[in-house]
């Protein structure tokens, strides 16, 4: 008989309320998912700072470079360095897409 949780028939259960499983769950502003490969917050990082960058880059012939780089550093790289301690063993694939961000 195998002695490992099978994460499929694992349960938890409050006061005979049995609470429902989920695949993927955002806590604190990051997206942590079943096996922890960190794809999901990626792809979230990726579509939040991605919207930013695109009004950054519509605005740009508008703005000095100084401004520029001050939207950047206070709009943009917050939501990328934010508890990338954690979530920096993402993957190649992960990192990949964020460097080309």
């Amino acid at each position: 008989m195998d002695s490992r949780l099978s994460s499929a028939n694992f349960s938890v259960s409050i006061n005979e309320f049995n609470l429902n499983r989920a695949a993927e769950y955002k806590y604190l502003g990051v997206v942590m998912d079943e096996c922890l490969p960190w794809k999901a917050h990626v792809k979230y990082l990726l579509g939040k700072a991605g919207k930013r960058i695109d009004i950054l880059s519509r605005t740009r012939k508008n703005l000095s470079l100084e401004t520029v780089d001050m939207v950047y550093k206070s709009f943009i790289l917050p939501i990328l360095d934010y508890c990338d301690t954690v979530w920096n063993c993402c993957g190649a694939v992960n990192s990949s897409k964020l460097e080309k961000l």
